[in-house]
């Protein structure tokens, strides 16, 4: 489990044009406080699935290398990438690794139609920035 003080979202989902087949995209991003682990992806991924938002590696990706289905796939699409992130916050007589660090995603909604790619970056939004003191477990 990974503690999670908070997540932000940076603003609501905004327009970002056209993918390369002709489909709306909006983002909108988050900056995360939470404890160090090796699975940051995948926990936001967790959170996403148990709201309903959508199904790992159906219809949510993520990483880098993940690629959102092209050509005719309806969707909705989400994608999950990390951007930069602010520094660690040290905590007084905490051990090493028990610091709070401070990721930043990016989160990309493609799909057919604005109105499904809206409804699913406002889900996603909503999901995401409800999270407060809490741990979440991985798988």
């Amino acid at each position: 489990m990974t503690f999670y003080q908070s997540i932000k979202a940076r603003q609501r989902p905004r327009g970002l044009g056209t993918d390369e087949d002709g489909r709306p995209m909006l983002i909108f991003n988050i900056d995360v406080v939470k404890r160090p682990s090796a699975t940051f992806l995948e926990e936001l991924v967790k959170i996403l699935v148990t709201a309903g938002v959508g199904t790992f590696n159906t219809n949510i990706f993520a990483g880098e290398a993940a690629r959102i289905p092209s050509g005719d796939s309806v969707g909705p699409f989400l994608l999950l990438v990390d951007t930069s992130s602010l520094p660690d916050h040290e905590t007084h007589n905490t051990p090493p690794g028990g610091s709070y660090e401070q990721p930043s995603v990016s989160v990309t909604v493609v799909a057919r139609t604005f109105v499904a790619a809206r409804a699913m970056a406002l889900a996603a939004h909503g999901a995401l920035r409800i999270v407060r003191n809490q741990d979440v477990s991985y798988p």
